[in-house]
């Protein structure tokens, strides 16, 4: 096992380390060929497969014999192509940059960060596509310095008249972003090219480049007016996680003011870029839609441990070995995700400077981009918890809805399920078909109504399968249902899923409801939970034997308050922490890492997130391991029982 593990570590360091030459073109990013100037000498250069004019050839001195060329008095014209197709080799040859470390001006190299982000800014480009990308940052690799320096490659390698803007909260980061286009100029070699930086119209932020006819603007989202119907074929936004929505301006109009003026045509670009500003505000919901496939900007994050920076070595392989066996549950789930031995070794020794907070260290170095939009609050499960779960994701084997689709005691009648194209209820486990063994306590299901309209909530159901705890096994989700509907048509919808689900006991949380209600929609589900009392048997009543002996009214649905919600979420967590149930909706993955615990003491999702499916899974959840009796075998003559067809359900 050990020495598995050592082999795959001696892997990731290898390619962490992996040799960068951009003047050979060893361990780029994009894809290259071999090729070198001479036949008998001089080494193997590795050129972009869009120098296309040497197709064919294995040598610079073959096409130059070809073509009746002397390859000395031309070889110049080789590096200016090159130059042009060749953004590394542009750089090492072009671009000088300071140095954080020493303040020396030296050569500009790009980073293993750096060189993901070209990868994806090179993969539309050549392709001929528009250039949409959307990054966010951890902590200072450059991104920002390599984005403007391709913008300058396009504007004066490739196209004339082609105006940029770069635009932040406040004209300063701009400024600061587009000073390294002064020292870009000064630096490139006259025996290249010649070009000037002045001002344009008499303004001392905004520049131009008199040679190639290219304006470079800055704008602020402070001022959205300066930039508005510019002619703009390049934007490079910057800390867009910073802009706020004020009266009269938002991110989003001002982003989509100046994507409005970008053709959708090559060499386009439009890239949003930021340090990850908590979750909830237009970065971030535009960053989760480009990972949906929402939009079209392609996203790109760079973890910590994809930085080679971050590696701290052992003195002896013995040390390693003891390492590993120390890891804990955070620090296996990093090896898991892909982390080396050293990177998560330093990662241990950076975590004591943070007072080995959690939140704060996943916040300033983050593993993937769940870590990095973190909020001002503090996460209500561990990420380490989550991840562990996530292995058991897998695709339902229904995706569809049940029939009929209207409300009362007649939509209990002839109940189906259907697949369909976009259905909202998703099966991963189908009711039992047996008419020989029939069990009692078997399903649950937890609901939590919403709203009919898109801005409203929405409404969810968790079926949870309990027939594998009878022999030691876990409870299972069954299903899921997650959509807007009217609250009388969804409460009795779920009641249609309850009873196929074999007369599931059914709990409806009552007091979300009573709130989420009120409105244009109006509060109706107290009265519906009587109605639905008297057609189905099996409500979950939180009042208790006791209560009903002394005449007490029954009080059906499940009331969250304080002490109630803290017990379904310690009660969640713990399955968590011990692996105790088995989800396979990504959706609750989902809503759990956005949980939080809040500045005034309650628990709930972050702004701009949902939290139904994690509340309907958490209390079905509590059903299911801490309120039902076990589930048992019962006589099959005295219990009542649907059969399933896998479309269909029927009563026998």
């Amino acid at each position: 096992m050990i020495h598995k593990i050592l082999q795959e570590n001696d892997k990731r360091l290898a390619k962490l380390n992996a040799k960068y030459d951009p003047y050979t073109g060893v361990g780029s990013s994009i894809k290259r060929r071999k090729f070198r100037l001479y036949n008998k000498k001089g080494m193997w250069f590795y050129i972009p497969i869009s120098m296309n004019t040497y197709d064919g050839y294995n040598s610079f001195e073959d096409y130059c014999n070809d073509n009746n060329l002397i390859i000395d008095k031309v070889l110049h014209q080789f590096v200016i192509y090159r130059i042009i197709h060749d953004f590394e080799f542009f750089c090492i040859m072009c671009v000088k940059i300071k140095d954080k470390e020493s303040e020396k001006i030296i050569p500009f190299v790009l980073r293993k960060a750096q060189l993901k982000l070209l990868k994806a800014l090179e993969s539309q480009r050549v392709k001929e596509k528009p250039i949409r990308v959307i990054l966010t940052k951890a902590r200072q690799w450059g991104g920002s310095t390599l984005i403007q320096i391709y913008m300058a490659w396009i504007q004066l390698m490739h196209k004339k008249n082609w105006n940029s803007v770069i635009a932040g909260d406040v004209e300063a980061q701009a400024i600061n972003v587009r000073s390294m286009y002064t020292r870009l100029i000064e630096n490139i070699p006259k025996e290249i090219a010649k070009y000037s930086l002045a001002n344009y119209e008499n303004s001392q932020k905004n520049k131009w480049i008199p040679e190639r006819g290219c304006v470079i603007r800055i704008g602020s989202a402070q001022k959205p007016d300066t930039i508005r119907s510019s002619d703009i074929a390049m934007a490079h936004l910057t800390e867009v996680g910073l802009w706020k929505t004020t009266q009269g301006k938002s991110p989003d109009d001002m982003v989509q003011s100046i994507l409005g003026t970008i053709p959708s045509i090559p060499y386009s670009l439009f890239i949003m870029e930021s340090t990850a500003k908590g979750v909830g505000n237009y970065f971030h919901s535009t960053w989760l839609k480009s990972k949906r496939g929402e939009n079209n900007m392609k996203p790109v994050f760079v973890s910590w441990y994809e930085i080679e920076l971050y590696q701290k070595s052992f003195k002896t392989e013995n040390e390693k070995i003891k390492f590993f066996e120390s890891l804990n549950s955070y620090e296996k789930t990093l090896w898991r995700k892909g982390a080396t031995l050293e990177g998560i070794h330093w990662y241990r020794e950076k975590f004591t400077e943070f007072g080995e907070d959690l939140w704060r260290m996943q916040s300033e170095f983050p593993s993937n981009d769940r870590e990095a939009f973190q909020s001002t609050g503090r996460k209500a499960f561990s990420p380490a918890y989550i991840v562990n779960l996530r292995e058991l994701l897998r695709e339902p084997e229904l995706v569809g809805d049940v029939f009929p689709q209207t409300g009362g005691v007649d939509s209990l009648e002839d109940v189906t399920m259907l697949e369909t194209k976009k259905g909202n209820l998703k099966v991963w486990r189908f009711p039992e078909i047996s008419k020989q063994q029939i069990f009692k306590n078997r399903y649950c299901a937890f609901v939590d109504i919403g709203g009919r309209t898109e801005k409203a909530d929405y409404s969810a159901i968790t079926v949870i399968d309990r027939i594998d705890m009878m022999n030691g096994g876990l409870p299972v989700r069954a299903c899921s249902w997650r959509g807007h509907l009217d609250q009388d048509l969804f409460a009795w919808k779920a009641v249609q899923i309850a009873k196929i689900y074999d007369n599931a006991l059914l709990a409806v949380e009552v007091n979300s409801l009573q709130s989420k209600g009120l409105g244009a929609e109006g509060n109706h589900y107290l009265t519906i939970l009587d109605e639905i009392s008297e057609h189905y048997d099996n409500l979950f009543t939180r009042t208790s034997l006791d209560q009903i002996r002394e005449g007490q009214p029954k009080r059906y649905g499940f009331h969250t308050n304080k002490a109630t919600k803290t017990m379904i979420i310690d009660n969640f967590n713990k399955l968590l922490r011990e692996r105790a149930y088995e989800e396979y909706d990504e959706r609750v993955y989902y809503e759990a890492d956005y949980y939080e615990m809040k500045a005034d003491g309650t628990v709930g999702a972050v702004d701009g997130q949902n939290d139904d499916m994690l509340i309907s899974t958490m209390g079905a959840l509590w059903l299911a391991t801490s309120y039902m009796d076990a589930c048992v075998e019962v006589d099959v003559n005295n219990h009542h029982r649907y059969i399933n067809r896998r479309s269909s359900f029927v009563e026998i």
